[in-house]
């Protein structure tokens, strides 16, 4: 009799150490991801009072990695029974310099050619941060494993938007060398309030979608965010996340020659590889 008696309690210590490993619902869950987004930009901006048109598709913004001087991404959750908060920084910096050699010729009585050469350094930068407390409304009562299949959250925080300009040029000729900066910055924070989707089809495959408003005339007029994104976990704790985002800002300041519009949308497919524990 002893050894069925032993069989049983090992059984059971199996099942007791299964359900223990196993996190459930009220316990800390935290998922952390690199969320690399190729965004194409279309609308117009006014600077200065002067309207110039936006128009970068995805392409083109994957061909202009090659000017990518810096970079700072990330995507953090932290879950606890209903409650949650996320926060996710993106940003990013281009940069080209353009040295060049020419003779430019004056319309004189005898003309003449004079040697010219100069050099242009330009840059850009932008980061869309984001802070945002989460919270379950819904929760299905099935699951798969220890994830409910259908989860529904509402969200409410702030995203800042940071935006930079700037350009050197330096000309040397017969006279001497002449130097010239122009730049240009703006920032500004958003109240965001939406709601999240995830669904758990298996213990591989996750779909998500998210969307979110924001400004309300406070900072932007309006902002418009939308995420939608599918979710393969490698292994328990690694996972690969790919998805299309757009992002609408309509913000404006100032008038006239100091007048700056910003109405844009930034769209495109992102992917993120990431940690789950």
């Amino acid at each position: 009799m002893m050894i069925p008696c032993l069989g049983m309690a090992e059984e059971e210590g199996k099942a007791k150490g299964g359900a223990a490993s196993e996190k459930g619902y009220d316990d800390w869950h935290f998922l952390f991801y690199l969320p690399g987004w190729i965004a194409g930009l279309k609308g117009d901006a006014v600077a200065k009072g002067i309207k110039s048109d936006v128009d970068v598709s995805v392409g083109q913004s994957f061909e202009n990695l090659k000017y990518l001087e810096s970079i700072a991404l990330g995507h953090f959750e932290v879950k606890k029974g209903r409650w949650g908060f996320l926060v996710e920084a993106l940003y990013e910096k281009l940069g080209d310099t353009v040295n060049e050699s020419r003779k430019i010729k004056l319309p004189i009585s005898v003309p003449v050619e004079i040697p010219v050469s100069g050099r242009i350094k330009a840059f850009v930068e932008l980061s869309f941060d984001e802070a945002a407390v989460l919270y379950d409304l819904y929760r299905s009562s099935s699951s798969i494993g220890n994830r409910a299949v259908l989860t529904i959250e509402a969200l409410g925080g702030a995203r800042y938007t940071y935006l930079r300009t700037k350009v050197e040029a330096t000309i040397v000729g017969p006279l001497g060398t002449r130097a010239r900066t122009l730049q240009g910055k703006r920032d500004w924070v958003d109240p965001i309030l939406g709601g999240r989707l995830s669904w758990n089809l298996s213990d591989r495959w996750t779909l998500g979608f998210r969307t979110d408003v924001g400004g309300f005339g406070l900072s932007s007029d309006i902002t418009w965010n939308l995420d939608a994104m599918v979710r393969y976990r490698i292994t328990k704790w690694l996972n690969l996340n790919v998805g299309y985002r757009a992002l609408y800002e309509d913000h404006e300041e100032g008038s006239g020659s100091s007048k700056f519009k910003y109405d844009v949308w930034a769209h495109g497919p992102w992917l993120g590889v990431g940690v789950e524990f």
